[in-house]
């Protein structure tokens, strides 16, 4: 994707937030007339407020990182091919970013760009992100990508590289979601982003070797939480880290860590 770069959207965390920031302040959840299962009702005027904050490499909250994100509904349009809404993020009351999502029966589709996913000629694409029809953990194929002679700049050399770019998606778990005394079904999903890039490289302290097999592997998994007849209700971005790795090992073996992002839902208006 670069994703590290929905997934700035899965792939922005604030993917997402997949639907955040304080627009409207209601003191009351509503959902109206829900008799049917739908883990992710979407309507215009419809929002979605959450807690966000920054995850430690131990995966814990990390103090004073706190936002309000919120997310709201904003209209209804054919995109790429798809019947689409458009739901505005807000960061603290301020505009953040703008996310378009489809409905198709048990699928939830997210469209993703090129600055969410820096490759050559991506254009725009849509993923599939969530199936609420599965029953099991195994993975579905979202995205796959191979580019030869891919330039990359490595210790201030250009070079010509493979990258490598996969996305596959999975239903992790279905559990219950607890909110205000009250359950509702829910449905855990996951996409799991693997990009490397891999080519042979003479570092100048390597006397004894021409080259070395060099891979640089980025790996990251984003979770997200659909609750029935309430929609989006956790965002989870995990802490990843971007490795080098050289064969045989050498000194250039490097790994630099990411913190994570979590959102929770604190408030929410679904109308029918």
């Amino acid at each position: 994707m670069e994703i590290g770069i929905k997934m700035k959207k899965i792939l922005k965390y604030s993917f997402l937030i997949f639907m955040v920031l304080g627009l409207k302040s209601c003191d009351s959840n509503t959902i109206n007339n829900q008799n049917t299962e739908n883990y992710f009702p979407i309507n215009i005027g419809n929002y979605w407020i959450y807690n966000t904050y920054s995850l430690d490499s131990y995966k814990n909250k990390i103090n004073g990182t706190e936002k309000r994100d919120s997310i709201i509904a904003e209209r209804k349009l054919e995109l790429e091919g798809k019947q689409a809404f458009q739901l505005t993020v807000y960061r603290d009351s301020f505009r953040y970013d703008t996310l378009f999502f489809s409905i198709e029966s048990t699928k939830v589709f997210m469209l993703f760009d090129s600055i969410d996913i820096n490759l050559p000629d991506f254009g725009k694409r849509w993923f599939l992100i969530a199936d609420f029809s599965k029953t099991s953990d195994i993975e579905w194929h979202i995205y796959d990508n191979i580019i030869s002679n891919y330039q990359y700049n490595f210790l201030d050399s250009i070079l010509l590289t493979t990258n490598h770019n996969t996305i596959n998606g999975k239903l992790e778990s279905g559990d219950f979601f607890q909110y205000n005394n009250k359950s509702y079904k829910s449905k855990l999903f996951q996409s799991r982003y693997d990009k490397r890039l891999y080519f042979n490289f003479k570092f100048p302290d390597n006397i004894s070797t021409n080259e070395v097999e060099v891979n640089i592997v980025t790996q990251q998994n984003f979770h997200f939480t659909f609750a029935e007849n309430i929609g989006l209700v956790g965002i989870k971005y995990d802490p990843y880290s971007t490795t080098t790795r050289t064969n045989p090992i050498t000194s250039y073996n490097t790994a630099i860590t990411f913190e994570g992002k979590q959102s929770d839902l604190i408030k929410f208006l679904i109308v029918k």
